[in-house]
């Protein structure tokens, strides 16, 4: 019918209206199959069906095939919406290099993610051999790991000495090193340089076996070595024979570095009666560990260490008698090492300290560093308090040399008895031969030191590519009128050159007394490669500039050289004929 003039909203669907254009008159028919006006899947499912995008979830939408309508939901299987590796990965699956660590993602297995920890097992990210134990040695990375040597490898660098042998006629073995007078300790000397003179040291020759003749007398042979890389100069070499009551050991101050105590050597000889040594009650390393067993003992093998600590040794050696005359003798071998020091660590001397009656720990006594390789060293303690009446006190073992310094005990003991009287003579060689000897063989050899330099006078050891010496060396054969007096003419040799020197015409000892032999050795020498230096320079390298007793400092400063009288210029056309230069891979050849 004809709705007239009237308009939607007065009731009636009438006229043009319908549920479009006037759902107030005609209304909508939820239900009767047709999706009208107005109608959607959200009020009228059943005339208009699902349609994704309409706002509402329904039907056959889910969280996979409309997340419009339906949200993301994490766990669904589907990766959509906002969803991520980070934030879903048991939708979206794991991606290495997301930002995320999760899932099955590990330091080992995405370390981009995960990070890198030094420690799970896996050598990844920037971790190296050189920071962190997980990763294999590799020679040539920089860094002296694992089980590589400066035997076997280039990263690292020994730090030792001339070496030191003694046997019969048959055979010559390692007693130890003449240490203690590098021209050059540290990459601080390789550019200021340091004060340093010419220090003579008395090796002790543990394994001397004398061979004596039908009319009685004797022939005692022994060795000086250089057995790395270094530049070696020896001004005079002789026998001192010490004689001394039966039961007794000698100590010679020279074994200590006396530098650290502001004191020259005395250049004495302590003769001890073996039997007055006590070993410890108790020790203690670092108050965790027992030592006492390693410290009473005398084998050749380190007690409990950390290279990374500032090491002391807790000891009791029971109670005071005679507090006046007592010395500590410590046996043992220092080297120079890298041993990881934190910063917080103060780099100092070794030290004594002992516990006042309130219970704390105070410095009593600086000790010094032996001079290197398996060196007896002997402290007069005399004349310290021990408030506790008993010999307690811990024996730090020092952070010296930047924090380089490592002190390996093997033995100690305590005496209350004063050294017994000695009297001394000099032998100078019958023989010294300066050869081609080759470089030793080197037995148990680590980076750090849990025993002494062991190693064998066979010439069967490696030189490593890079090794080399350069300038006017000594020339090859007898050198015994350089080795007479301490005068400048020196014995200038490398990296495998030997003096083998021949002792003869010994007279036995008294009766009642013994004999222990020592080889005094007044040399210095220069590593090609300083402890803590990043490679050799031209000082390091060069036979020159030579030194000379009383230089005071090497290298030695401007208007100050070796002596230039006609001794000595004759002295370096004639003996120092012995030509090495760069670029040549040549050894032993005069």
């Amino acid at each position: 019918s004809d709705c007239g003039s009237k308009c939607c909203g007065y009731g009636v669907c009438c006229g043009g209206e319908d549920q479009c254009n006037c759902q107030a008159d005609c209304g909508a028919h939820c239900g009767n199959g047709t999706c009208d006006c107005g109608e959607s899947d959200c009020n009228c499912g059943s005339d208009c069906g699902p349609s994704c995008g309409d706002g509402c979830c329904t039907g056959g939408e889910d969280t996979c095939n409309c997340t419009g309508d339906c949200g993301a939901s994490c766990g669904d299987g589907c990766c959509n919406g906002g969803e991520s590796s980070c934030t879903c990965p048991g939708d979206c699956g794991e991606v290495c290099g997301d930002g995320c660590c999760n899932g099955t993602e590990s330091t080992c297995s995405c370390a981009a993610d995960c990070g890198e920890v030094c420690g799970d097992g896996c050598c990844n990210g920037s971790e190296s051999a050189c920071t962190c134990g997980d990763c294999p040695d590799s020679c040539g990375d920089g860094c002296c790991t694992g089980f590589e040597t400066c035997f076997n490898c280039s990263d690292c660098f020994c730090t030792s000495c001339p070496f030191v042998y003694a046997g019969d006629a048959q055979a010559l073995v390692y007693e130890t090193e003449v240490a203690g007078t590098s021209l050059i300790g540290s990459a601080r000397h390789a550019v200021e340089g340091r004060d340093r003179d010419f220090a003579p040291l008395w090796a002790r020759l543990d394994h001397a076996a004398v061979a004596w003749s039908d009319a009685g007398r004797g022939t005692l042979r022994a060795k000086l070595l250089e057995g790395l890389d270094e530049i070696t100069y020896l001004d005079e070499a002789h026998l001192t024979v010490v004689e001394h009551p039966p039961g007794h050991e000698v100590v010679s101050s020279s074994a200590l570095y006396w530098p650290m105590l502001h004191r020259d050597d005395p250049r004495e000889f302590y003769a001890l009666r073996t039997a007055a040594l006590r070993a410890p009650l108790r020790a203690r390393f670092m108050g965790r560990e027992d030592a006492t067993a390693a410290l009473g003992t005398l084998d050749d093998v380190a007690a409990p260490y950390a290279l990374a600590e500032d090491d002391f040794y807790e000891l009791d050696f029971g109670p005071v008698r005679d507090a006046a005359r007592t010395r500590l003798v410590v046996e043992g071998w220092k080297f120079k090492e890298e041993r990881g020091l934190p910063s917080s660590v103060e780099r100092r001397g070794p030290r004594l300290e002992v516990r006042d009656a309130g219970g704390r720990w105070h410095e009593v006594r600086a000790l010094a560093l032996p001079r290197g390789d398996r060196k007896a060293v002997a402290f007069d303690l005399g004349g310290l308090a021990w408030p506790e009446g008993r010999y307690h006190f811990r024996l730090y073992t020092g952070t010296d040399t930047d924090g380089m310094a490592m002190w390996y005990l093997d033995r100690v003991r305590l005496t209350e008895e004063a050294p017994a009287p000695v009297t001394t003579f000099d032998v100078s060689p019958a023989r010294a031969e300066l050869a081609w000897d080759g470089v030793p063989t080197f037995v148990d050899a680590g980076h750090d030191h849990p025993h002494p330099q062991w190693n064998v006078d066979d010439g069967g050891g490696a030189i490593l590519p890079g090794a080399g010496q350069w300038g006017a060396f000594t020339r090859y054969g007898d050198v015994r009128a350089l080795l007479a007096a301490s005068d400048d003419l020196l014995a200038v040799f490398r990296l495998g050159d030997g003096v083998e020197l021949s002792f003869e015409d010994l007279p036995p000892a008294p009766p009642g007394l013994e004999h222990t032999y020592f080889l005094a050795a007044d040399l210095v020498y220069k590593p090609r490669v300083c402890a803590g230096c990043p490679g050799p320079t031209p000082l390091s390298e060069w036979v020159e500039p030579l030194p000379w007793h009383g230089m005071g400092h090497y290298p030695p400063p401007d208007g100050r050289a070796f002596p230039d009288d006609p001794a000595h210029r004759d002295y370096l056309r004639v003996w120092n004929t012995r030509l090495y230069l760069p670029g040549e891979d040549r050894w032993g050849s005069p």
